[in-house]
Parts: C-alpha cells; sequence; structure tokens
C-alpha cells in the first residue's frame, strides 16, 4: 500500500482532485497465520488505513464468540426419574446436578458433512464402571465426540439407569429457559448450551509503517478452539455471515432521498454488532470534498494579518471557509480556483460558484466576511478530497509556497448517526439506521460507500489466510521429509500424547504410525477406539492420521 500522491493524479482514465488521505484498498490487505499450536492459532490482518483495523477487531471479535457454531446437548432425560436436579440416584456418587454440569462438558463435532442438526440417542447403562462421554459415540450417525474419555458419573455398585441425550447445533450460548421453550417433555433437564467452540480470543492493534505514515494499523487475533473445529474454520464462517448481510444491505433498493434505512432481520445479537461497524466506518471513512487552505492576493505577511477594506481580520476569515460545505457537481481537474470579492459587500459561500464549474456550495448563504468598501482583493482556495479530521500540519506541503495558509479540515461529512431496534420478528431483530449529513453527499451513497469498505476487509476474511509463496516452496520440498519422520517416530515420544493409549498401540503392535499400515481390516476394526484418539490428537495438529498413513485407517 502505497502513500497517496500530494499532486493531481489520474484515476482509470478519470480526473480527480488530490485525495489527503490514503484510499482504501481491500486488495493491500493481507491476511496470514503467524502461529498455529493445538487449538490456538494467530492471525495477522492489515495493514489498514488508520481506525479501520480498531473497527475490523470490535466487528469480527463479539461475532465470533456469538456467532460460531458447535453441537451442545440440550436437554436430559433419566431414568429411574429424578424430581429436582438437586436429588439423588441410588447407587450413584454424584447428584443429578453435578452430572447435569458434566454432560454440559461433553464436546462433539462433525463425523462427516450432511451432519444433521439434532440427534437424540438414548443409552441403557447397567454396570459399575464408569459412565464416560464415548459411551454416546456408537450411537451417534453424523457426530463424534472429541472428549470420549470424559466421566458423566461414577457407580457406587453395578446399577440400572437409562438417560437420553439431545445434541443440537446452535451458536453462541443459549439459556436452559431458551432451550426449554423450544423443547418439551416430562421428566426432561434442559440444559444452558455452550454452542460456541471458541474458549478465548485475544486481540491487538498495532501501529505499522506504510510509506511515510507510521498511524496505519496491524490487527493480530489470537484464537483458541475447544478442538471441536480449527480457528481457521470459525474465521471463515463468521466473516461469511457478516459478508452476506452486508451483501443484503447492499441489494437492498433506497430512493437518493432515503435518510432511514431499515436493517434485518438478524439472529439476535447480529444486528447491533453490524449496525455498530456502519457507523464507525461512516464517521471515519465518508469522504468529501473541503477548502485546505486560502492565499490572499495581494499576499497577507502573516496570518495574523488584516486586509484593509474587510472587517473581519484573517484568522476569522480562515475559520469560516472551514464551515463551507462543497459536493462535486462533474468530472474535472480543478483543484485551485481564484475568487474575486470586487463589488462585494458581503462575501457569502455562495459566491465561490461563479468562480467553479467543477464544485457546489451546499450552503450557500453561510456569510464568510463582510467589506466596508470596494476593494481589488482576490483569494485562492485549494479544494482537496479527504475523510475524517486532518490538522494543518498533517497535509501542509514539505515546501510550503509564502503565503498559502493550510487550515485544519474536517472532512466528515455525517452529522448524526442513529441506530433504533424496531420490533421483534419470531426472535429476529429488526434495525432503523438513520444517517444525516451536511447535504455535500446523499446518506445513501455514504452507506453504499461504507458497506463496499466493509464488504472489501470481509471477502479478504473469508478468503482465508494466505501461505507466503517461499513458505509454498519451502513446505514442498520438506514435507515429504516431515511425513517421513512422523511416521517413524515413536507415538509414545510425541508431545502430549495419552501414555495409557499409547501402551495399548504399542501391545497391539502399532509402535509408530508407519505400523498401521500393515494392518489387515480385521486388525483396524480391533484397533478401532486407539486410532479414533489417534486421529483426534493429529488432527489438532493440521494433520490427520488418514493423511499420513493413507486413505482406510
Amino acid at each position: 500500500m502505497t502513500e497517496p500522491s500530494s499532486s493531481t493524479t489520474r484515476n482509470n482514465g478519470i480526473d480527480r482532485v488530490t485525495m489527503i488521505q490514503p484510499l482504501f484498498e481491500a486488495e493491500k490487505i493481507k491476511f496470514s497465520k503467524k502461529e498455529s499450536k493445538d487449538n490456538t492459532t494467530t492471525f495477522e490482518l492489515g495493514p489498514f488505513p488508520p481506525g479501520l483495523g480498531t473497527t475490523t477487531a470490535n466487528t469480527l471479535v463479539p461475532a465470533l464468540y456469538k456467532f460460531s457454531k458447535g453441537y451442545a446437548i440440550t436437554s436430559v432425560s433419566i431414568t429411574p426419574s429424578v424430581s429436582k436436579a438437586s436429588g439423588k440416584i441410588e447407587g450413584i456418587e454424584e447428584d443429578v446436578e453435578e452430572i447435569l454440569q458434566n454432560v454440559k462438558r461433553i464436546r462433539f463435532r462433525k463425523k462427516k458433512k450432511g451432519a444433521k442438526k439434532r440427534e437424540v440417542v438414548k443409552v441403557t447403562f447397567s454396570d459399575n464402571v464408569p459412565f464416560t462421554a464415548g459411551t454416546i459415540e456408537p450411537l451417534l450417525s453424523t457426530l463424534e465426540v472429541t472428549n470420549p474419555n470424559h466421566i458423566i458419573f461414577h457407580p457406587l455398585k453395578k446399577v440400572k439407569i437409562a438417560v437420553e441425550f439431545t445434541i443440537e447445533e446452535g451458536q453462541g450460548y443459549c439459556t436452559a429457559e431458551e432451550v426449554e421453550a423450544n423443547n418439551s417433555g416430562s421428566n426432561t433437564h434442559h440444559l444452558a448450551a455452550m454452542f460456541t467452540p471458541i474458549v478465548n480470543i485475544e486481540q491487538e492493534v498495532e501501529n505499522t509503517l506504510v510509506g511515510k505514515r507510521t498511524d496505519y494499523e496491524k490487527l493480530y487475533l489470537t484464537i483458541q478452539t475447544d478442538g471441536t473445529t480449527t480457528p481457521e474454520e470459525v474465521v471463515k464462517h463468521v466473516g461469511d455471515q457478516i459478508l452476506q448481510h452486508l451483501k443484503g444491505i447492499s441489494k437492498s433498493k433506497h430512493s437518493a432521498k432515503t435518510k432511514a434505512f431499515s436493517l434485518g432481520p438478524y439472529q439476535k445479537g447480529f444486528g447491533i454488532i453490524l449496525c455498530n461497524a456502519l457507523r464507525r466506518t461512516l464517521y471515519r471513512f465518508t469522504k468529501r470534498y473541503a477548502i485546505t487552505s486560502v492565499k490572499f492576493i495581494p499576499q497577507v505577511a502573516h496570518e495574523f494579518s488584516t486586509i484593509e477594506g474587510i472587517i473581519e481580520d484573517v484568522p476569522t476569515i480562515i475559520s469560516t471557509f472551514q464551515k463551507v460545505k462543497i459536493k462535486r457537481k462533474k468530472k474535472g481537474e480543478e483543484e485551485k480556483m481564484k475568487v474575486s470579492l470586487s463589488n462585494l459587500t458581503t462575501f457569502t459561500a455562495g459566491d465561490i460558484n461563479k468562480f467553479t464549474k467543477v464544485f457546489e456550495i451546499v450552503n450557500p448563504d453561510y456569510v464568510i466576511c463582510h467589506m466596508g468598501k470596494n476593494i481589488d482583493v482576490e483569494i485562492e482556495l485549494t479544494i482537496q478530497e479527504g475523510r475524517g479530521y486532518v490538522a494543518s500540519e498533517e497535509h501542509k506541503p514539505e515546501q510550503q509556497e509564502l503565503g498559502v495558509f493550510p487550515m485544519d479540515v474536517d472532512f466528515c461529512p455525517i452529522t448524526n448517526i442513529k441506530i433504533k431496534k424496531k420490533e421483534k420478528e419470531k426472535g429476529d431483530e429488526n434495525f432503523l439506521l438513520t444517517i444525516e449529513t451536511d447535504k455535500s453527499i446523499t446518506p445513501l451513497s455514504a452507506l453504499q460507500n461504507t458497506v463496499a469498505i466493509l464488504e472489501g476487509v470481509m471477502k479478504v476474511v473469508t478468503r482465508g489466510p494466505q501461505i507466503e509463496e517461499k513458505t509454498i516452496k519451502k513446505e514442498a520440498g520438506q514435507g515429504a521429509l516431515q511425513r517421513q519422520a512422523l511416521l517413524n517416530k515413536p507415538i509414545a515420544q510425541f508431545e502430549e500424547i495419552d501414555e495409557a493409549k499409547a501402551e495399548s498401540l504399542k501391545s497391539k503392535g502399532v509402535i509408530c504410525l508407519a505400523d498401521v499400515k500393515s494392518k489387515t481390516p480385521g486388525e483396524i476394526i480391533e484397533l478401532k477406539e486407539e486410532l479414533r484418539y489417534l486421529d483426534g490428537y493429529l488432527r489438532q495438529r493440521d494433520t490427520s492420521l488418514e493423511e499420513l498413513s493413507g486413505p482406510g485407517t
């Protein structure tokens, strides 16, 4: 991303006035994976123009927590029945409340594409060994348990108990009351369900150097999941949801005179995240034209001077120019214009219209200064396009022409934004976004420009982390060697491996992964539990048993 030029440039064959602030260029934003270990990945996203990195973080992080998909047990029915959640079941060490808390910690992931959104399984248990999460797995058709060794309860003696589990796909967190509203049944315990696979997110926005500017931003996101999905998958899924909602706004038909926009319906919580992102970006990135410097002819020695024949002093005149609102009415290459004050008793903003064919003053009645007598004075105005607030020092040329006075400029044409939540429709939320401008741009145009910026960012996110070409070449050369080394490494030496599982594999003739290839289909079936654990262990480290040992394992 290069620093914008300080002279008039040509964009796609169309002359344009110099932009004082850097343009947003989505194609310059890079999304990469900096570090990955177990279920935690650190992503780098940027560089962003000032403010956009923070807005992106404030949009993605709450959306990741609330709208990442996962599976959880939403209700449990236990036979023999217990009237209260605080009751005890004869022969079970834990009370029902403890059992339900243990049930909530069971984690599931899709075993194959097209997994059901809801599965109900009934387990009849008659034994005196601990009842684990793995007991459920053989009854599941499209899901698998990622923590099969998790203990749900301990029998004190041989007991007979039947437990029915309802497993559902959902997003974020759902209270027991919300679950109960969607399910009913006697002797059923409804659970508060934590669907999100997100365990923790850390965000950091750092300034970075682009060209000569030091205020660009880089966003670092460190995302930890519970192992049921990868950080890459949740970022892509949530980024795609945001992108689809933004496309819905851009495709909506509105009149050019509209200033109140009806948005939605959105899932509970999603609309306010989206509206806040729109509000931040509208204020920071909506562009307009403004007067950025003035020069008096004949030349004025310094900005604290007075001009004979003009009642106001130079500082007052400069401050009034800051409040002149300008819009561009046609294409052209006009950047500087000279305005004559001859034969005027009152100089208003509308008088500038006589000296330009490219721009139009939208507050023509605004008074700039008063003349006490007829004078022969000209004022040279510099007009530039920009966004946000820019101090005079930030756009002052290195070689400042004598007699030219740069001004502090507030380019933002947005005067007010209101967000109002409307009525709910079937649990979803609608919002009314009201945008007021200074008339130099229409609210519709401002909204369309803002949506385009956020769409550009989310398209980068949904494409996923980029891998640098040198990294690809390096991995291509080393991949085969690394794979072979891993196949021949003793499983017992794997970092954080379950020692009992490694010992069980060793007793069945599997000392390293390469030994799996030599096993017959019958022997593979006997190793099913150990191989499932091994595959889960490898998937948490961005590979799989099938990838290393070949299909059929």
